[in-house]
Protein backbone atom coordinates (compact mmCIF):
# COMPACT_ATOMS: atom_id res chain seq x y z
CA UNK A 1 0.00 0.00 0.00
CA UNK A 2 1.39 3.41 -0.95
CA UNK A 3 1.81 5.74 2.00
CA UNK A 4 -0.02 9.04 1.69
CA UNK A 5 1.87 12.00 3.14
CA UNK A 6 -0.50 14.09 5.21
CA UNK A 7 0.66 17.21 7.07
CA UNK A 8 1.38 16.97 10.77
CA UNK A 9 -2.03 18.04 11.96
CA UNK A 10 -3.73 17.60 15.30
CA UNK A 11 -5.37 14.31 16.12
CA UNK A 12 -9.06 15.05 16.73
CA UNK A 13 -10.16 14.67 20.34
CA UNK A 14 -12.71 12.02 21.31
CA UNK A 15 -11.96 9.61 18.46
CA UNK A 16 -13.48 6.20 18.97
CA UNK A 17 -11.26 3.16 18.48
CA UNK A 18 -13.05 2.48 15.19
CA UNK A 19 -12.44 6.05 13.97
CA UNK A 20 -8.79 5.85 15.07
CA UNK A 21 -8.36 2.56 13.18
CA UNK A 22 -9.90 4.07 10.05
CA UNK A 23 -7.74 7.19 10.30
CA UNK A 24 -4.59 5.07 10.68
CA UNK A 25 -5.59 2.93 7.70
CA UNK A 26 -6.23 6.11 5.68
CA UNK A 27 -2.72 7.24 6.60
CA UNK A 28 -1.22 3.97 5.34
CA UNK A 29 -0.80 2.22 8.71
CA UNK A 30 -2.44 -1.19 8.66
CA UNK A 31 -4.39 -2.24 11.72
CA UNK A 32 -5.35 -5.72 12.87
CA UNK A 33 -8.44 -4.96 14.94
CA UNK A 34 -9.98 -2.45 17.31
CA UNK A 35 -11.87 -2.64 20.57
CA UNK A 36 -13.99 0.22 21.86
CA UNK A 37 -13.48 1.51 25.38
CA UNK A 38 -16.01 2.27 28.07
CA UNK A 39 -16.11 4.09 31.39
CA UNK A 40 -13.85 1.44 32.95
CA UNK A 41 -11.40 0.60 30.14
CA UNK A 42 -9.67 2.52 27.36
CA UNK A 43 -10.18 1.43 23.77
CA UNK A 44 -7.44 -0.15 21.72
CA UNK A 45 -6.34 -0.35 18.09
CA UNK A 46 -3.97 -3.26 17.43
CA UNK A 47 -1.18 -2.55 14.95
CA UNK A 48 0.63 -5.87 15.49
CA UNK A 49 0.27 -8.59 18.11
CA UNK A 50 2.80 -6.69 20.26
CA UNK A 51 1.94 -3.04 19.47
CA UNK A 52 -1.32 -1.20 19.96
CA UNK A 53 -2.70 2.32 20.34
CA UNK A 54 -4.45 3.14 23.59
CA UNK A 55 -7.58 5.19 22.80
CA UNK A 56 -8.94 7.03 25.81
CA UNK A 57 -12.68 6.88 26.43
CA UNK A 58 -12.42 10.31 28.06
CA UNK A 59 -10.78 12.21 25.19
CA UNK A 60 -7.15 12.10 26.29
CA UNK A 61 -4.53 11.92 23.50
CA UNK A 62 -3.75 8.43 22.15
CA UNK A 63 -0.47 6.70 22.90
CA UNK A 64 1.46 3.70 21.63
CA UNK A 65 1.80 0.67 23.89
CA UNK A 66 4.39 -2.05 23.23
CA UNK A 67 4.29 -5.40 24.95
CA UNK A 68 7.74 -6.55 26.04
CA UNK A 69 8.96 -10.14 25.85
CA UNK A 70 8.62 -10.51 29.63
CA UNK A 71 4.91 -9.65 29.40
CA UNK A 72 5.15 -6.11 30.78
CA UNK A 73 4.22 -3.04 28.77
CA UNK A 74 6.07 0.09 27.64
CA UNK A 75 3.91 3.19 27.18
CA UNK A 76 4.87 6.08 24.92
CA UNK A 77 3.97 9.68 25.62
CA UNK A 78 0.39 10.42 24.56
CA UNK A 79 0.46 12.36 21.29
CA UNK A 80 -1.65 15.19 19.89
CA UNK A 81 -0.05 15.25 16.39
CA UNK A 82 -0.36 12.53 13.74
CA UNK A 83 3.33 12.61 12.75
CA UNK A 84 4.43 12.08 16.35
CA UNK A 85 2.04 9.14 16.78
CA UNK A 86 3.22 7.62 13.49
CA UNK A 87 6.87 7.96 14.58
CA UNK A 88 6.07 6.22 17.88
CA UNK A 89 4.31 3.40 16.00
CA UNK A 90 7.34 2.93 13.72
CA UNK A 91 9.73 2.84 16.70
CA UNK A 92 7.58 0.35 18.60
CA UNK A 93 7.23 -1.94 15.56
CA UNK A 94 10.99 -1.81 14.92
CA UNK A 95 11.70 -2.72 18.55
CA UNK A 96 9.57 -5.86 18.29
CA UNK A 97 11.16 -7.18 15.08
Amino acid sequence: MKRIVIPNVDIPRNLTAQAMAQALNDRGIQTLRFEEGDTLTDGEVAITEMVHIQVSFFGQPPGVVRQLKNGSFKFSTPRTKWAELEADIAKAKAATD
